[in-house]
């Protein structure tokens, strides 16, 4: 069956006026200028969906609305508030489609993915509460956005940006590439929101190491690696204290077998060897808390790797109570 085509605001009008609620019929509006608000809530498209190059003057509701096919606004503007929420898209793609005024996508779902492209809006969108499998965001300047509470498998950022504020208040986005979690990242900061901002900043540290070659970076890749396995890029104290512990019981352990004989007078004393080891841990302590006839070059050479170690152990430590401002 052919698409059907609407080029006039009154066959617009006839159409949304259906009794029925459920279209069958493959639908391309386009050309034309609408001066009346629009009620398309409550129905169910069951072919394809497109919109061009049309300009909705007044309120534009597609609430509780079912696409089971592809829905697309191109070139098309929204000057009053449009509604789209808790509808269901199976594809949508807004490109080169400006909004003007509110628009609400609050609760929607997404089978497949929602795309956005070289538009605006000029006022406030709510993107909170959604579902969706994928959303792309490209050369789109954003006002308010709010992101609050959705579920994203996968998101995409490309040149968009935020006149005034994101906001990703409990947002879960399961992959997206560090470019996305970047502008999450500095949205956060902007908000003030220092501990999900972290968050964000770990996301986009693990992809950056994805990303970089051991090859090419190898520097850069090592850093990374020891920030990632120390203390998840500053986001798990608990990661930081098994390095700690870890890292400094075997370095004391090579310490001791690296001395001419052990420091112990009793060997089977738990407690010399722990209060001994609780010295160890202080990478400033003395070089003296061991006997100086029991050193040799080898013992010294683990005794200043240590320091080094244990320092950056405790520093990693530290830094991830950052979120707490300890």
């Amino acid at each position: 069956m052919k698409p059907k085509k609407i080029n006039s605001p009154d066959e617009l009008i006839q159409l949304q006026n259906k009794p029925s609620k459920v279209i069958n019929l493959s639908i391309t509006i386009e050309n034309v200028k609408i001066n009346e608000p629009l009620n398309f809530s409550g129905f169910t498209f069951s072919k394809n969906v497109h919109f061009k190059n049309v300009d909705f003057e007044k309120v534009v509701l597609f609430r509780n609305c079912t696409f089971k096919g592809e829905v697309t606004f191109d070139i098309s503007r929204f000057h009053s508030d449009a509604y789209f929420n808790s509808s269901e898209f199976f594809e949508n793609v807004f490109f080169h489609t400006n909004f003007n005024s509110f628009a609400s996508f609050n609760k929607i779902i997404g089978k497949k993915k929602i795309s956005f492209s070289h538009g605006r809006v000029i006022k406030e969108v709510d993107f909170s509460q959604m579902k969706l499998n994928e959303l792309s965001i490209s050369t789109y300047m954003l006002n308010i956005a709010i992101f609050d509470k959705s579920e994203i498998q996968k998101m995409h950022f490309d040149r968009a940006g935020f006149r005034s504020n994101g906001l990703f208040r409990d947002t879960k986005i399961e992959s997206a590439d560090r470019e996305t979690f970047r502008i999450i990242k500095n949205e956060l900061l902007r908000a003030n929101n220092k501990i999900d901002s972290l968050f964000y900043h770990q996301k986009e540290m693990s992809e950056l190491n994805r990303e970089l070659s051991i090859w090419t970076d190898f520097g850069n890749k090592i850093v990374l690696f020891i920030s990632s396995i120390t203390n998840d890029f500053g986001l798990k104290w608990t990661r930081a204290l098994v390095f700690f512990f870890i890292s400094s019981s075997i370095l004391y352990f090579l310490f001791l077998i690296t001395l001419t004989s052990f420091p112990f007078q009793d060997t089977n004393n738990f407690l010399e060897i722990i209060a001994l080891y609780c010295q160890f841990l202080n990478p400033v302590r003395p070089l003296s808390f061991v006997n100086q006839e029991l050193l040799n070059h080898s013992s010294i050479i683990v005794d200043f790797v240590s320091r080094i170690i244990i320092s950056f152990a405790i520093y990693q430590f530290l830094t991830s109570f950052r979120k707490f401002k300890i």
